[in-house]
């Protein structure tokens, strides 16, 4: 049981056990010659023995301390009390007789009990020496403690002149209209009540505080009361604004407070300036629940209620009773309110302590991009606890140290930028939306909702901002992150400057400019395959130029003086990232990743030059190309080899151009390139311009073979086995016309792998091939073709093609190749050719499956060819003699994967009803694995 001191706080009554009272007022019989102090607690509600309790009480004849806590809680009967304790002592009969009916029991009980222990010194914590017993001040605290929910007494020390001060504590059980009734009894002597209700829920405080608006502004004496005559002070964080809105200027109100301003602004305009007179408050406090702490945002009002504020600031200045507002425990006293402006008083009002921005940072545009150290942080991640690496670009100062090797390589780094990043995003890149007076103005001055100049800006708003603090007002018509907002943006750049660059040209070169200046550590970048302009590459060129320049490698090219002069090597093997050491025959059992196992320290590799296989040579790296790899800076370089790269056409003329302008390659290597039919032609021009002096082109020894073109001996060159056929091998024999003097091994040699009959097969690089390259096929195909019909050729002649063994034509998943190139395959496989040929006898699979650019034609063709086969083999019988000449294709035993000889004897049975059928078909696909990482797994 919380039984604390009665006069402070009214108990809690919760534990008080029922049970034990007779035992406790058997105790009080017993020991009543002997207790001095005792101190009870009243189960609430509980009536048994409670006058009984009373009763024992009387008979303690040195009893000098009685606290009967919860006392007002107890249900006391008028059949139970002793007749000597009917009469109501000095308590006035309109109030127990009238006004409060319900506790005159207890009052009666409670002045027996004290007249019967005339030596009681204290009941309850209040004094009853000598003759104050009787006085008004001790009738009505005595009064108070039949109250139930009310605990109450008067302060000690108040000074001289002031009046006395009561301290009174109410529970949401408290009934208030009879606490105000009880307080009438001092009517002649005015007190300062300084009254706190309890209750945590503040719509019962509030109803309570409501209820003492009828005694507050009583003006005269009703049912033979007297008036309610005293101050009265809230001590509760929050008042009643419909208190504030019901009394009138005679309501003896002399303090309150407020949580938040804006929820009793109304009432407290109403009290203030509403009536004859404002409202005798002297003191108000300004206690705010939250942003106790200073905040950098001021409490906004509208236009009502800064009318309402400036009529309080008003009528508070002129009160003559007014003395100060606390807020925060700090006092601002009417002299210091007269001095406010408006704003000022608002900001006071609100309790909100408003403390000045921080400086502002601005940031400026940035995208982030996930680096590895190898191959083998990518594959087999750390733990999740080990921090990731990102590159931030632009790159920052301090990151600048971090990395010596760097690969963006296929990052497409300009296109993703134009998505990652928004010039509305950052405030120095959109500064036409917010650029106005309004950047000045914060949430909650005093001048937010003025109407704000016409549009445009004067000199001074065109100014810095002179280290005032900015705020981002966008124009109203406008949000963030929508394209209307880049539009303006857009609209803003100077037409007259068409050079002015975008906000994603300039982001990317910002970037470019962080990573090669000032960076000392930057040893080795790849920036290729991320969209780079010509522009682009001119500024790259620009920031490699100084000589103190630490970067050695720029795109897999020697950047350095040293380095270029001695090359005789350039190597542009795919993404440049060591994958499997020792090249694709190596064992990579107990290392697959291509390292030592250990962390590499100033490395770092993008995702994107990770995971992919061919690289886009964009139109700067073309021009990176052309610009570096020059005969001033390689005057030795032999051999340039080319692979897995994707070159478009506005690439290849600088990729053309260089080669041209570099007179020492004997060497070319151009394996596994994507490229158009139209580029194709250009690069094999450039080719055909170098023969003369290339002894090795994909393996081709092309000057050897044009040197004895041009011999009047016609001497054949045996074509090495390791010959890549491609777009650029297959039209260089074809434009350069020497095919007359080439012939094939015919027998394995070199390791190279064989047909069932021993000859090596034709080592075509099929699905890469583009018109050009598939051109050069059929004119090698003709070529030997022509020879097996020329009548009495040299053994010589008929020697070159007795080594070529091509068994199978495989164009499927072919995206390069068009109709005009297939329908010429197609024809030139109708072409006679010698039964006994070794070429028309190996050559048995055609397959264009999966190539995207033909259309109905190449299908017309592909049929004619059908047609073409089932007739030879038809009159195969007629050209079984020796000499006879048949289509070279006519040996063929599967056209895109369906069986020529099961489809065409299937054609002549006949099915049922004499219609013809034919048997299921089943074509098979290859899918290939897009990614490394899944190749890998």
């Amino acid at each position: 049981v919380r039984a604390g001191r009665p006069t402070k706080a009214y108990p809690l009554l919760l534990g008080s056990p029922p049970e034990l009272w007779p035992a406790l007022t058997g105790v009080v019989y017993d020991l009543h010659r002997t207790l001095t102090n005792v101190s009870i607690t009243v189960p609430k509600g509980y009536s048994s023995l409670a006058m009984e309790m009373m009763r024992a009480l009387t008979r303690c004849s040195n009893l000098r301390s009685l606290n009967i806590c919860g006392y007002a809680s107890a249900v006391l009967k008028e059949s139970q009390l002793p007749t000597e304790w009917t009469p109501l002592g000095a308590a006035p009969r309109w109030l127990i007789d009238d006004r409060l009916r319900k506790i005159r029991v207890h009052w009666q009980a409670l002045h027996g009990l004290l007249g019967t222990l005339g030596h009681l010194e204290k009941f309850n914590d209040i004094a009853l020496e000598g003759s104050t017993r009787d006085q008004p001040e001790r009738v009505c605290l005595l009064l108070l403690q039949c109250l139930e929910g009310v605990a109450a007494d008067f302060k000690e020390g108040t000074a001289s002149g002031n009046p006395v001060v009561m301290a009174a504590n109410l529970t949401k059980e408290a009934d208030v209209d009879a606490f105000c009734d009880v307080l009438r009894i001092l009517s002649r002597t005015p007190i300062m009540v300084e009254l706190q209700f309890t209750d945590k829920n503040q719509e019962i405080v509030k109803a309570q505080q409501l209820s003492l608006a009828a005694p507050l502004s009583s003006t005269a004496a009703s049912d033979g009361a007297p008036r309610f005559t005293h101050a009265v002070a809230f001590k509760n964080n929050n008042v009643s604004e419909e208190l504030l809105k019901s009394v009138d200027h005679h309501a003896q109100i002399r303090e309150f407070a407020f949580e938040r301003v804006e929820a009793v602004l109304q009432g407290l305009y109403a009290a203030l300036c509403g009536r004859d007179k404002p409202l005798p408050v002297e003191r108000i406090r300004v206690e705010p629940c939250w942003h106790k702490e200073p905040i950098q945002v001021r409490k906004r009002f509208s236009e009502k209620q800064r009318r309402w504020l400036d009529a309080v600031q008003t009528a508070l200045v002129r009160s003559d009773r007014f003395v100060e507002v606390v807020v925060h425990g700090e006092a601002v006293s009417r002299e210091q309110i007269e001095q406010m402006s408006p704003p000022d008083f608002a900001e006071m009002m609100s309790g909100i302590q408003v403390c000045d921005p921080p400086e502002q940072e601005r940031h400026q545009p940035q995208t982030h991009w996930r680096m590895f150290s190898s191959v083998r942080q990518y594959l087999e991640p750390e733990d999740h606890d080990t921090p990731q690496m990102y590159l931030q670009l632009p790159m920052q100062e301090e990151a600048k140290m971090q990395f010596n090797k760097l690969s963006l390589c296929m990052c497409n780094l300009r296109p993703r930028m134009a998505t990652a990043a928004r010039a509305d995003e950052y405030p120095d890149t959109s500064e036409v939306l917010w650029r106005h007076p309004r950047r000045f103005v914060r949430p909650g001055d005093w001048t937010e909702f003025d109407p704000l100049p016409a549009e445009g800006l004067d000199e001074e708003d065109e100014a810095d901002d002179d280290g005032r603090h900015v705020r981002y007002h966008w124009r109203e018509t406008l949000r963030l992150g929508s394209q209307q907002a880049l539009t303006a943006i857009e609209d803003d750049l100077d037409p007259l400057e068409p050079d002015m660059a975008s906000f994603h040209d300039t982001l990317v070169q910002t970037s470019l400019r962080s990573l090669l200046t000032e960076n000392d550590g930057l040893t080795w970048l790849d920036l290729r395959g991320n969209g780079l302009t010509r522009e682009d590459a001119i500024l790259v060129l620009d920031l490699i130029e100084p000589e103190d320049q630490t970067l050695a490698r720029l795109n897999m090219i020697p950047v350095t003086v040293e380095e270029a002069s001695t090359c005789k090597v350039l190597d542009f093997s795919g993404t440049g990232v060591e994958r499997m050491p020792g090249g694709k025959d190596a064992d990579t059992s107990d290392n697959p990743f291509g390292d030592d196992g250990e962390q590499r320290e100033g490395e770092g590799y993008a995702k994107e030059a990770i995971e992919s296989e061919f690289v886009v040579l964009d139109e700067g790296d073309g021009f990176i190309f052309l610009s570096l790899v020059t005969p001033k800076y390689f005057p030795v370089l032999q051999s340039v080899k080319l692979r897995q790269h994707e070159i478009p056409d506005a690439t290849l003329p600088h990729i053309t151009d260089a080669l041209l302008n570099l007179p020492s390659i004997t060497s070319l290597e151009l394996l596994e390139l994507r490229i158009s039919s139209r580029g194709a032609s250009l690069l094999l021009s450039a080719v055909a311009e170098m023969a003369p002096r290339l002894v090795n082109l994909n393996g081709l020894p092309l000057a050897r073979l044009m040197q004895l073109r041009d011999s009047p001996d016609l001497a054949l060159h045996e074509l090495p086995p390791g010959v890549e056929w491609n777009d650029f091998t297959l039209g260089a024999m074809s434009r350069l016309a020497i095919w007359p003097v080439a012939s094939f091994s015919s027998a394995s040699e070199n390791g190279v792998e064989g047909n069932e009959g021993g000859l090596p097969d034709f080592r075509l690089v099929a699905k890469s091939l583009t018109d050009v390259g598939l051109r050069g096929l059929c004119a090698m195909l003709r070529h030997f073709a022509g020879q097996e019909r020329i009548p009495g050729a040299g053994a010589s002649l008929s020697r070159s093609s007795s080594g070529l063994c091509l068994s199978r034509i495989d164009l499927s998943d072919n995206h390069l190749i068009t109709d005009a190139a297939v329908a010429d395959l197609c024809h030139t496989l109708q072409q006679p050719h010698a039964t006994s040929s070794v070429l028309r006898q190996s050559l048995r699979h055609l397959s264009v499956r999966g190539c995207k650019r033909l259309r109905a034609r190449s299908a017309n063709e592909l049929l004619g060819l059908v047609h073409h086969i089932r007739e030879v083999a038809r009159d195969s019988n007629a050209a079984s003699g020796a000499g006879a000449l048949v289509g070279l294709g006519s040996g063929l035993q599967t056209i895109n994967g369906v069986d020529l000889a099961t489809l065409q004897v299937t054609a002549r049975a006949p099915g049922t009803g004499g219609r013809t059928t034919s048997p299921p078909m089943l074509l098979r696909s290859f899918v290939e694995l897009g990614s490394f990482a899944e190749r890998s797994s």
